[in-house]
């Protein structure tokens, strides 16, 4: 009887377990390598009734460690710019954890020399605008880059 038991256990365990394949995208260029005391963010690529999703797991960070976010690169901007100003607005709370210096990091794949890289983001702004609202922040807060999405292309408009 024992061992049904623990066979019924292991069974409920393992079936419980997802295992979930996240696309990093693939950049030419090479990054921080390494990073120490840090935490992680997942973000998954999900078609759920014929809509692309994002699917987050963050309940293993930690305040007081830096954070990589791994965002599937088949996800479009409209789901990772939520999660972006999502992740910012976490860090941003303060709590008695909270100390000075972490970073906020991307993750990609470095094909250059074939590894993962991280990219810091701790000082981009993410905001979703459409055109008049753009003109105007263009007018009242003038910024060097401006990367804009649409459906066809993708624009680095420099100042």
């Amino acid at each position: 009887m024992k061992k049904y038991v623990v066979g019924l256990l292991l069974l409920v365990l393992l079936s419980a377990c997802a295992n979930k394949t996240i696309q990093l995208p693939q950049v030419a260029v090479s990054g921080i390598s390494e990073i120490q005391n840090h935490s992680e963010i997942w973000v998954f690529y999900k078609f759920d009734d014929d809509k692309i999703k994002s699917e987050i797991n963050k309940n293993n960070t930690i305040t007081s460690t830096h954070w990589i976010i791994n965002i599937d690169k088949r996800l479009p901007m409209r789901e990772v710019i939520p999660v972006l100003q999502m992740v910012k607005a976490k860090r941003a709370k303060k709590t008695i954890h909270s100390v000075e210096g972490v970073r906020d990091y991307l993750s990609y794949s470095d094909i250059l020399d074939k590894k993962i890289a991280l990219f810091q983001i701790d000082t981009i702004q993410y905001m979703t605008l459409d055109q008049s609202d753009l003109e105007t922040m263009e007018k009242e807060k003038p910024c060097d880059y401006i990367l804009k999405f649409t459906e066809d292309a993708i624009v680095l408009n420099q100042k």
